[in-house]
């Protein structure tokens, strides 16, 4: 069983490792329990948008030719925010714990206030123009690039 950025892929196959086609699979992911059937190639593939951390279990009831079988996969995302200040113009970039910028992710700004400064996707990087009574609150920030990583569970 294996994941990527928008499918799980669920494959099947017998102790010699071969693929087991139009088998039933119980699927568990994100609090939703899925019953499908193995492709020609033995594999079960479910699409879903992005989550950060997540368990998915596949359970094979068994038939009269093979016996029960199941597994277990999980994904954690790291992300890392990066702050550069420059003069009055902050800009923020997420990307994964590799340094690849997340897609389709929205980036809020916001000033010791909460107030919303600014809002973006993460295809394209945001900055903005700080009022001069937020760049008091955001003056603390060194000149230099900080890396915020926070993993999320």
């Amino acid at each position: 069983m294996k994941t990527d950025k928008e499918k799980i892929i669920v494959t099947l196959t017998d102790e010699n490792g071969n693929l087991l086609a139009n088998k039933k699979m119980i699927i568990a992911f994100n609090g939703r329990t899925y019953i499908r059937t193995t492709n020609f190639n033995g594999q079960i593939i479910i699409k879903y948008k992005y989550v950060w951390d997540f368990k998915v279990i596949a359970e094979f009831a068994g038939d009269d030719k093979y016996y029960a079988s199941s597994g277990l996969a999980s994904k954690r995302i790291v992300i890392k925010i990066t702050l550069k200040k420059n003069g009055n113009k902050l800009t923020a970039t997420l990307t994964d714990k590799n340094g690849k910028p997340l897609e389709d992710k929205k980036i809020v700004l916001r000033d010791s206030k909460g107030r919303i400064l600014a809002i973006g996707l993460t295809d394209k990087i945001v900055s903005l123009l700080l009022s001069i009574k937020v760049l008091v609150f955001i003056s603390k920030l060194p000149s230099t690039v900080m890396t915020y990583t926070e993993v999320l569970q």
